[in-house]
């Protein structure tokens, strides 16, 4: 049941006021998403390679968290998995480490 056009003060139709005003909020929000990426820039690479590792330990942990029983494991099984990423990517840095040491005592 199509009345007819509707009357310019209806309630109904976006006012120009509103309709600035929403693309006014429109805009604010893409600047300061653009800014919080701006912001973010330096960390976005660690993020990127978070996701990633994310994603594939995903069915791992799966599969750790379906072999034992709930209870316990709810706290110590996301501590061994922690534990276990942080000591694969900071064992070999600390190894380069001491070896670099050591090469400068020597020389």
């Amino acid at each position: 049941m199509d009345q007819g056009p509707r009357p310019l003060n209806d309630p109904g139709l976006p006012t120009a006021p509103a309709r600035a005003q929403a693309i006014a909020r429109l805009l604010l929000v893409a600047i300061l998403t653009v800014l919080g990426l701006w912001i973010l820039r330096p960390f976005l690479p660690a993020l990127v390679w978070a996701i990633i590792l994310a994603i594939a330990l995903w069915p791992l942990y799966r599969r750790a968290a379906r072999r034992w029983p709930p209870g316990r494991h709810n706290l110590l099984l996301p501590l061994l998995f922690t534990g276990a990423i942080a000591l694969v990517f900071l064992a070999p840095l600390v190894v380069l480490g001491f070896r670099r040491r050591a090469r400068r005592t020597t020389c």
